[in-house]
């Protein structure tokens, strides 16, 4: 999945070095992986943290230079296109913050008990996360370093930007960008691979 995903962000505009956050126990096969990969820009593989947005805090910190923008992109996606990191990068460039998302269309419910529903939420206006997210590079990094003198932990780094005031620009995402998570996911994911297209 790791190389679907860097296989994708490697052929678009204007892509400079790549950081890939793994956990440990994987620092050594991750290295392996993109050994023969044609990374113009570098890549370096660092360890991750105990979560997710540990894991993204420590990728900030391994650029050598710090760029305008980074995208931050899940490898557990990894039917993204290059026609929407292209998308988004501009976007992120124009706006400092866009996210990918996807309406959310089913009917949401908030349970008050355990197996019982305590009350049924619109979805008008609601859209479901996904990556990739492109931010300012200096922004995200003081979102991060706000959070953790705040101890506050978020699912997505786009919750981190708001806390800063900042818009966060939605654009479309995609069904076939899903985030293998299951072992359903993971079929579903091998259907659409052999229909994939990187633009």
């Amino acid at each position: 999945m790791l190389l679907f995903a860097v296989e994708a962000i490697r052929l678009a505009s204007g892509i400079g070095p790549i950081i890939i956050v793994v956990g440990r126990q994987h620092l050594a096969r991750a290295r392996r992986l993109i050994r023969g990969l044609d990374l113009k820009d570098g890549c370096k593989v660092v360890p991750g943290g105990r979560r997710r947005q540990d894991s993204v805090y420590r990728g900030l910190q391994a650029f050598d230079y710090p760029p305008e923008v980074v995208l931050v992109h899940d490898a557990a996606r990894p039917l993204v296109t290059t026609h929407m990191i292209n998308t988004i990068l501009r976007r992120g460039l124009r706006h400092k913050a866009a996210i990918a998302a996807l309406p959310v269309t089913d009917t949401l419910k908030r349970e008050k008990k355990s197996g019982f529903v305590g009350s049924t939420i619109s979805r008008s206006g609601l859209w479901a996360a996904q990556t990739p997210q492109v931010f300012n590079y200096d922004l995200l990094v003081l979102a991060h370093e706000k959070a953790r003198k705040a101890g506050l932990v978020a699912t997505d780094d786009a919750a981190l930007i708001e806390r800063l005031g900042i818009n966060v620009r939605i654009l479309a995402g995609s069904p076939r960008n899903l985030k293998v998570t299951t072992r359903s996911d993971l079929k579903l994911a091998e259907l659409y691979l052999k229909t994939r297209e990187l633009d």
